[in-house]
């Protein structure tokens, strides 16, 4: 379901169970938000080898670290993962939007329309976030979640009317692009990265990501794909 992969729609209220669970927030990583973007970045070199094959990261490349605190939660036993989800969805103002993929996993047993509402704010929010990296290489790194965590566009396949209910309900969500968490995570996914923190040197604001000035327009195409996604899913009714 192309549609699916494409858009967003806004994370509601969480019902899980409240008895003591292990959960601790120390399970999610503490996160730079857009007020510090300002402050020159410093990666380091990464190398991981497995047999004849060496993968080369950078210390702060946040794909990998999300990735990482995923899989923690995911690892974790039933009512510890319903609590994190839950702690996503209350802080996901702060964090990078593909945490609320976790909520959405979770979302899906017991309810579809608020896991494919949950599932596409992630979505959404995620293409805006890359969209102001410089880095043209760096978007690149969104594809690794819907790779990793397939339930929820799995159950969506073929079913038009929950998708475009949902997007309907984002496209009208007034905080929609509101999150303060630093597009930093995804654009540290790309190449320039790489070769700044390959030569131990600092990277700047202006080095990784658009100025402010172009924000508007950047939102304002998020919306435009979210009218054409809608328009398709009108014909298929």
């Amino acid at each position: 379901m192309q549609f699916a992969l494409r858009f967003i729609t806004p994370a509601i209220a969480l019902c899980v169970a409240t008895s003591a669970l292990a959960f601790d927030a120390d399970w999610i990583r503490d996160w730079p938000q857009q007020a510090q973007d300002a402050v020159p970045r410093q990666s380091t070199m990464i190398a991981d080898k497995r047999g004849q094959i060496t993968n080369y990261s950078t210390s702060d490349e946040g794909v990998s670290l999300i990735l990482a605190d995923l899989r923690r939660i995911r690892s974790a036993e039933t009512n510890d993962q319903k609590e994190a989800a839950q702690w996503i969805v209350e802080h996901q103002l702060d964090l990078p939007p593909p945490y609320l993929y976790e909520a959405a996993r979770q979302l899906l047993g017991s309810d579809k329309n608020q896991a494919a509402e949950t599932y596409l704010l992630a979505f959404v929010r995620t293409r805006y976030d890359a969209s102001k990296c410089l880095d043209r290489s760096a978007p690149q790194g969104i594809a690794f979640f819907s790779m990793e965590m397939p339930e929820v566009p799995k159950a969506l396949q073929g079913d038009a009317g929950t998708v475009a209910a949902a997007l309907e309900k984002v496209r009208q969500r007034l905080d929609l692009f509101s999150h303060q968490a630093s597009s930093w995570w995804i654009c540290s996914h790309g190449i320039r990265n790489s070769v700044v923190a390959s030569s131990n040197q600092q990277i700047n604001l202006e080095q990784w990501r658009k100025p402010e000035s172009d924000w508007a327009g950047l939102r304002q195409a998020q919306l435009d794909s979210l009218d054409r996604s809608l328009a398709r899913l009108a014909t298929q009714d």
